[in-house]
């Protein structure tokens, strides 16, 4: 059972440990420049003064001299949201378009398999990079921020991460659903990093418009980081979306994969 996820999973493990490990290296340096920023004077007014579509997209409406406020527009709006994101979507889209090109997907499909199945392995493989990625950063927040003498409520903080691996998963299930859809490695990856990127800077640029409601067809319209960790608050709906959505691209792959010939 569940061979094809675990061979998987193995596979890139290493990877996942090196993204995490580049995570909470950044975010190290990151908090370490936090005090210095912090008495940074004319800063916290020039944040609130940038165009609407700007603050959006590092983080809206926090203040910058607030750990909290600043681990949101450092770490979790640009790094997590844009940059992590499209990158989960980038690793996702050579899993099916990859084989495929190169002709190993031959191999397995003639193990006594369903198709079906194996889009659906391949997209569990991802699970547990989420996973790793999410806990070496949590672990990397709690202790710098200690480090430089400030706190972060930490139920919080985890509630934060918890849905933060569920939009990870999210963003990795669209790039299964592209590994599906586009011929060739490189141009799924392309389209599966530009898709995550292009739907955070349209979220972004739609929010509080008259266009607000094509945001509702982005993932990151779903995750909110500051609702999270400032209020500990998670909307269980837009949770609930992010889930759906992922069922959904992975479903969709599927039933393309099944049609599609692979010779």
């Amino acid at each position: 059972m569940l061979e094809t996820a675990r061979f998987e999973a193995r596979r890139h493990a290493r990877r996942a440990i090196a993204v995490g490990v580049a995570m909470s290296g950044m975010v190290g340096l990151v908090v370490g420049i936090f005090p210095s920023v912090q008495e940074t004077e004319g800063l916290e007014s020039y944040v609130q003064e940038l165009p609407d579509a700007v603050s959006a997209a590092v983080g809206g409406d926090v203040s910058i001299a607030t750990v909290e406020g600043f681990l949101i527009i450092e770490v979790y709006r640009m790094t997590w949201m844009l940059i992590l994101g499209a990158y989960f979507a980038y690793s996702s889209a050579s899993l099916i378009a990859g084989e495929v090109e190169n002709g190993s997907i031959e191999l397995t499909l003639m193990n006594p398999v369903r198709r079906r199945r194996i889009v659906f392995e391949k997209f569990l493989s991802t699970v547990p990079d989420a996973v790793v990625v999410s806990l070496l950063t949590l672990v990397t927040v709690v202790v710098s921020v200690e480090a430089i003498g400030e706190s972060v409520e930490l139920t919080n903080l985890v509630l934060l991460h918890s849905v933060g691996a569920v939009y990870l998963m999210g963003c990795a299930s669209f790039g299964v659903l592209v590994s599906c859809v586009v011929d060739g490695e490189q141009r799924a990856q392309v389209l599966g990093f530009g898709g995550i990127a292009g739907m955070y800077i349209v979220e972004a640029v739609t929010r509080d418009t008259d266009s607000d409601a094509v945001g509702l067809f982005t993932l990151p319209r779903y995750f909110d980081p500051n609702s999270i960790l400032i209020e500990g608050e998670v909307d269980g709906g837009e949770t609930v979306v992010l889930v759906v959505a992922t069922v959904i691209f992975v479903w969709a792959a599927s039933l393309i994969f099944e049609r599609v010939d692979t010779g």
